[in-house]
Protein backbone atom coordinates (compact mmCIF):
# COMPACT_ATOMS: atom_id res chain seq x y z
CA UNK A 1 0.00 0.00 0.00
CA UNK A 2 1.23 3.47 -0.83
CA UNK A 3 0.99 5.96 2.04
CA UNK A 4 -0.46 8.99 0.29
CA UNK A 5 -1.56 11.06 3.29
CA UNK A 6 -1.08 11.16 7.05
CA UNK A 7 -3.09 13.60 9.12
CA UNK A 8 -2.78 14.12 12.88
CA UNK A 9 -6.22 14.94 14.28
CA UNK A 10 -7.84 15.48 17.66
CA UNK A 11 -9.18 12.06 18.68
CA UNK A 12 -12.55 13.58 19.56
CA UNK A 13 -13.14 14.38 15.89
CA UNK A 14 -13.27 10.61 15.25
CA UNK A 15 -14.92 9.34 18.44
CA UNK A 16 -16.17 11.70 21.14
CA UNK A 17 -14.62 9.57 23.90
CA UNK A 18 -11.07 9.46 22.41
CA UNK A 19 -8.89 11.89 24.29
CA UNK A 20 -5.55 11.47 22.52
CA UNK A 21 -4.54 12.64 19.05
CA UNK A 22 -4.97 10.10 16.26
CA UNK A 23 -3.40 9.54 12.86
CA UNK A 24 -5.65 9.23 9.80
CA UNK A 25 -3.86 7.48 6.95
CA UNK A 26 -5.03 7.79 3.34
CA UNK A 27 -8.22 9.40 4.59
CA UNK A 28 -9.71 6.22 6.07
CA UNK A 29 -7.34 4.19 8.26
CA UNK A 30 -6.54 5.10 11.86
CA UNK A 31 -3.70 4.69 14.34
CA UNK A 32 -3.22 6.09 17.81
CA UNK A 33 -0.43 8.26 19.15
CA UNK A 34 -0.47 5.88 22.14
CA UNK A 35 1.47 2.79 21.04
CA UNK A 36 -0.38 0.40 23.35
CA UNK A 37 -3.68 1.23 21.63
CA UNK A 38 -2.48 0.21 18.16
CA UNK A 39 -2.57 -3.22 16.51
CA UNK A 40 -0.25 -5.49 18.53
CA UNK A 41 0.88 -2.44 20.55
CA UNK A 42 3.05 -1.24 17.66
CA UNK A 43 4.18 2.38 17.39
CA UNK A 44 2.93 4.36 14.43
CA UNK A 45 5.92 4.58 12.12
CA UNK A 46 4.44 4.80 8.62
CA UNK A 47 5.96 7.52 6.44
CA UNK A 48 4.37 9.65 3.78
CA UNK A 49 5.19 8.39 0.30
CA UNK A 50 6.39 4.93 1.28
CA UNK A 51 5.08 1.64 -0.05
CA UNK A 52 4.35 -0.53 2.95
CA UNK A 53 3.05 -3.99 3.72
CA UNK A 54 0.20 -2.85 5.97
CA UNK A 55 -1.90 -4.79 8.43
CA UNK A 56 -5.47 -3.44 8.59
CA UNK A 57 -8.03 -4.85 11.01
CA UNK A 58 -11.83 -4.90 10.90
CA UNK A 59 -12.04 -1.47 12.58
CA UNK A 60 -9.79 0.14 9.92
CA UNK A 61 -6.82 0.36 12.29
CA UNK A 62 -3.52 0.27 10.40
CA UNK A 63 -0.01 -0.85 11.33
CA UNK A 64 3.14 -1.97 9.60
CA UNK A 65 2.94 -5.73 8.95
CA UNK A 66 6.28 -7.18 10.05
Amino acid sequence: MKIESIELVDGKTLRDYWKSPMFVVNGKYIASTIDEHNINGKPFDLKLGEDVDALIDEGNWIARND
